[in-house]
């Protein structure tokens, strides 16, 4: 007997289960790539599809409360689809950025050398020329132009990473202020993340700050010490992070919800290319480079900067 309601995502598709509040008990299967918008009707959830010309009912529930409250439930696995489609996006248009260039550059090398050994062959025979008629013929350099670098554009990486903190299901709000945006992948088996929670203190007071936990370098043991975190309200996520930051996080049981954020931080981390934590990412997309120190003044002043480096 299923006893909870539960919301699938794999790949394009969803599976709506909302056994706890639902009226009719039964499970729904949607493809989401063909495009589907999610409207609540009084008790009702429909879902309007843009090759349909007629809604469907996903669900009738027994009062209004919790057909609200299951609708927003639904809402937040939207905005996750969303986001991680938006973030793959982002991915493929950066490493179409990125292996243009790369291409260009094999192919430049290639030309290079083919025309230097061509110069060098005319270079011989312009010596032996030279060497029966006494005058030297010219010889052309053979030089290929050097590409020229290419930022990628992250702008597709900025609103994907702020429709996952809108979400409210994948980070940590550390702070609210008025001088920027910053979005941080963070790992509590992490001794660089550990060492730069004082400066983010630092950049708190002036900067919002959107924490995305990850367990990439802690492994299962990182994973079960936020998960609880992520069980949590939003607004007690921040004070929870912090004694889990200074080691004095009581012991707590995670959940499945907990469980799927860091697995869907963890795919995002992996799938924007980066190498490791902490990742500092600005309201722009673009990454703090590794070599600047993480510090809140130097982070601050990158913030500010343009263009940054990613």
């Amino acid at each position: 007997m299923r006893t909870k309601d539960d919301i699938c995502l794999f790949g394009h598709s969803m599976l709506l289960d909302f056994a706890a509040t639902g009226a009719s008990g039964s499970i729904t299967a949607l493809r989401l790539d063909d495009g589907v918008r999610f409207a609540l009707e009084g008790a009702v959830i429909r879902a309007h599809f843009f090759t349909e010309p007629s809604p469907a009912m996903i669900e009738r529930f027994p009062s209004e409360e919790l057909a609200e409250n299951a609708f927003q439930y639904l809402q937040k696995f939207m905005r996750r689809y969303v986001f991680i489609r938006r973030v793959k996006n982002a991915m493929k248009k950066i490493l179409g950025w990125v292996i243009a260039p790369l291409v260009a550059l094999l192919l430049a090398l290639s030309l290079n050398i083919a025309l230097t050994r061509q110069s060098d062959a005319k270079a011989a025979s312009a010596q032996i020329q030279t060497s029966h008629s006494g005058q030297a013929l010219p010889v052309s350099s053979g030089l290929a132009a050097a590409p020229q670098r290419v930022i990628p554009q992250s702008s597709e990486l900025a609103r994907a990473m702020a429709d996952g903190a809108m979400a409210e299901k994948f980070s940590i709000r550390l702070s609210k202020g008025k001088e920027g945006v910053f979005y941080i992948f963070s790992d509590p088996g992490c001794s660089y993340c550990r060492a730069l929670e004082p400066e983010l203190a630092k950049l708190a007071k002036r900067f919002t700050i959107h924490l995305f936990p990850v367990s990439v370098i802690g492994g299962r043991q990182s994973a079960e010490r936020v998960s609880p975190i992520m069980c949590a309200g939003t607004e007690l996520r921040a004070a929870a992070w912090r004694e889990l930051a200074a080691d004095r996080a009581p012991v707590a049981r995670g959940c499945a919800a907990g469980d799927e954020a860091i697995a869907a931080n963890n795919e995002i981390f992996r799938a924007a290319g980066l190498s490791g934590t902490p990742a500092i990412i600005a309201s722009n997309g673009f990454t703090y480079p590794e070599s600047s120190p993480n510090t809140a003044a130097a982070i601050a002043a990158w913030a500010k900067g343009a263009p940054a480096s990613q």
